[in-house]
């Protein structure tokens, strides 16, 4: 890399040991040398491209930002929600949440229903409150 005149920050940069319980539990006291003698030891989730990514893939620090933000945005809307007419409203809420969903969306592809189901239902009960 100093080659090219690139360097690593050690104070941006991150590794992630990914895997299940077990072969985590085997993988203890991993510590990555740099020069300089910087150290960098791994985390349980690293943020890259908007998606946080958990040491089992389980993406459920994921989910829950997701969440947040989504809920975020209903809670705003209702606050202009009587200012605006039902078209508009449906409009923004679609815009701005199914934007949030579909991004990376692949990445939840295996994942077991119970970590989407409880993301589904609760927009779908906040989403509702848009109608009143």
């Amino acid at each position: 890399m100093s080659a090219n005149f690139l360097s690593l920050n050690p104070s941006k940069t991150e590794f992630l040991l990914i895997g299940n319980r077990a072969q985590l539990a085997k993988a203890n006291n991993i510590i990555l040398s740099m020069p300089s003698n910087i150290s960098i030891h791994p985390v349980s989730s690293a943020r890259n491209l908007g998606i946080t990514f958990d040491s089992e893939l389980s993406f459920s620090k994921h989910i829950s930002s997701l969440s947040k933000s989504c809920f975020c945005h209903i809670r705003n809307l209702r606050k202009i929600r009587s200012s605006i007419d039902l078209p508009t409203a449906t409009t923004i809420a679609v815009s701005l949440i199914h934007s949030k969903l579909d991004y990376c969306n692949s990445l939840f592809l295996n994942l077991p229903n119970t970590h989407l189901d409880t993301v589904y239902f609760k927009l779908c009960g906040s989403c509702h409150h848009l109608y009143l």
